[in-house]
Parts: C-alpha cells; sequence; structure tokens
C-alpha cells in the first residue's frame, strides 16, 4: 500500500512540475493549429534519413517518421530501422516485415505498410503551418517541448531547432523531411490526450 502511495505522489509530482513549466504564451493557439495560408500535402506522411555505423562497423539507416492530421494533431515516430518487426494486417493475409540493415528504400516502404495498421490511441502533439513557419509542441504529464522548422514546399520542409520549455534547452538542428504519399490511421479512431484538450482545443478565443 505504501509503495502506491509513492508512485501516486510521484505521479502527482510530475504533472504539477511539467503545469510549471507551462505558460499559455508559449502555446499554440488554438486558432494557429493545423495549416494556414500555403499548400501542405497532408494524404501521408514525412520522414527524415540519418544513419549511423554500429559496433560492428556496419552503416545502419534509420527514418523518423510524422503523420500530420487535419485536425492539427501530429504523430511523431521514434527512429524506425534497425530491428526486425513484423505486423499482420487484419483480414487481408499480409504482412508488414522489417529486417535489421536494410536500405532507405525498404524502410519507407515497409513503414507505408505500419502506417495503415498502427494503432496511435493517444496523441501528445499538436502542429502549426501557417505561411513558411513550422512549430510542433508536444505536452504531457511531465514533458512539454517544441520543434520549430521552415516549410520549402508543399512537400518537404526542414527542422531546425528543438526547445525544452523544463530544461530550457535549445538546441540546433538541421534535419530535412520530404513527403510519401500513403494511407494511414483513420483520426476519427484516436482522440487527442486529455492534456492536448485541456491547453489546446479547449482555449478560449480570448
Amino acid at each position: 500500500m505504501k509503495h502506491i502511495f509513492l508512485v501516486l505522489a510521484a505521479l502527482i509530482s510530475l504533472q504539477l512540475k511539467a503545469q510549471d513549466t507551462i505558460s499559455t504564451d508559449q502555446l499554440i493557439h488554438k486558432e494557429k493549429i493545423g495549416v494556414h495560408n500555403r499548400n501542405f500535402k497532408l494524404g501521408g506522411f514525412y520522414f527524415s534519413k540519418s544513419s549511423s555505423v554500429n559496433a560492428a562497423n556496419d552503416s545502419v539507416n534509420f527514418i523518423r517518421p510524422m503523420i500530420f492530421f487535419k485536425d492539427g494533431t501530429i504523430k511523431q515516430f521514434d527512429y524506425i530501422g534497425n530491428s526486425s518487426i513484423t505486423l499482420k494486417k487484419r483480414g487481408k493475409g499480409q504482412k508488414c516485415v522489417l529486417k535489421p540493415k536494410e536500405d532507405f528504400e525498404t524502410i519507407i516502404t515497409f513503414f507505408e505498410c505500419y502506417a495503415e495498421v498502427v494503432q496511435l490511441k493517444e496523441i501528445y502533439s499538436v502542429y502549426s503551418i501557417e505561411g513558411d513557419e513550422l512549430r510542433i509542441q508536444a505536452l504531457g504529464t511531465d514533458f512539454f517541448t517544441e520543434t520549430r522548422g521552415r516549410v520549402l514546399n508543399d512537400s518537404t520542409f526542414v527542422i531546425t531547432k528543438s526547445i525544452n520549455y523544463g530544461t530550457k534547452k535549445v538546441v540546433d538542428k538541421n534535419y530535412t523531411y520530404q513527403f510519401r504519399a500513403s494511407k494511414k490511421p483513420d483520426s476519427t479512431k484516436f482522440k487527442p490526450s486529455s492534456v492536448i484538450q485541456q491547453y489546446y482545443l479547449k482555449q478560449s478565443n480570448d
């Protein structure tokens, strides 16, 4: 019982800490969420490419995908690449298969398949595109971060900076993301997290 109380106390402490780092001036306003004043493709996903050398001195490829939704929410994925993954498509007898040390095109093709079957559940990020300015904010009970970038055209953008509002750490970046047309999860099958609803979707118009 004592252990349960300690866990609950820790969770409450993390939530209060996150709330202390949130300023309404820093939040993307409800009216700014989504795409404004430019063309930007949404019928698929965006990805950046990166490579690293592992302990065996082999070059390993990764992509980091993002799925943007029309309602202004976004799903950001961890790096996908040097791992073995097999997912079945329900009722279709097909599989999404990824093996280690694949080339970029194979990894991207795998994610095309994966994007159709992934269960997103809750979403913890929103985005704003206004002109050529891109802002992505991720907010949970224990984190508040922002990624900023520049939209080059309707299918390419560059991430230039990340901000951690909790630690006040700012990091310059230079990652180019490209668009890939693909099926993606139906946005009606998941919902923004309670934190996203509270701080973004239920903002007043004042």
